[in-house]
C-alpha cells in the first residue's frame, strides 16, 4: 500500500508539473495574445500613416493640377498678349501706310503747286504779250493817223 501511496504522490506531483506546465502555456499564450494585439495596433497606425499619406499625396496632385491650370491661364495670357502686339504691329504698319499716302499726296500737292505757279507764269507771260501787241498796234493806228492828218 505503501508503493500504491507513492505511485499516487508521484502522479499527484506529475499532476503538479503538468499543471504548471499548462499555466506556463496559459501565461505563454497570454503573451502570444498580447504581442497579436500590439501587431495589430501596430497595423492600425501603419494603416493610419498610409492613409495619411495618400491624403498628402491627393492634395499634392490637386496642387500640382492647380499649377497645371495657372501655366494653362498664363500662356492663354501670354498668347492674348502676343495676339494684341500683332494687332499693334498691323496697326503701327497701317499707321506707316497712311503716312506713306500722306507724303505721296503732299508731293503731289507740291508737284500741281509747282505746275501751278508755272501755269500762272505762262497765263501772265500770255497776258503780257497780248497787252503788248495791243500797244503796238494802237501805238501804229496812232502812227497811221499821224500820217493821214500830216
Amino acid at each position: 500500500m505503501e508503493a500504491l501511496g507513492q505511485f499516487y504522490e508521484s502522479i499527484g506531483s506529475y499532476m503538479e508539473v503538468l499543471d504548471q506546465f499548462y499555466e506556463s502555456i496559459g501565461s505563454y499564450m497570454e503573451v502570444l495574445d498580447q504581442f497579436y494585439e500590439s501587431i495589430g495596433s501596430y497595423m492600425e497606425v501603419l494603416d493610419q500613416f498610409y492613409e495619411s499619406i495618400g491624403s498628402y499625396m491627393e492634395v499634392l496632385d490637386q496642387f500640382y493640377e492647380s499649377i497645371g491650370s495657372y501655366m494653362e491661364v498664363l500662356d492663354q495670357f501670354y498668347e492674348s498678349i502676343g495676339s494684341y502686339m500683332e494687332v499693334l504691329d498691323q496697326f503701327y504698319e497701317s499707321i506707316g501706310s497712311y503716312m506713306e499716302v500722306l507724303d505721296q499726296f503732299y508731293e503731289s500737292i507740291g508737284s500741281y503747286m509747282k505746275a501751278l505757279k508755272n501755269f500762272m507764269k505762262a497765263l501772265n507771260q500770255f497776258y503780257q504779250s497780248i497787252e503788248f501787241s495791243y500797244f503796238m498796234k494802237a501805238v501804229d493806228q496812232f502812227m497811221k493817223a499821224l500820217d493821214h492828218n500830216l
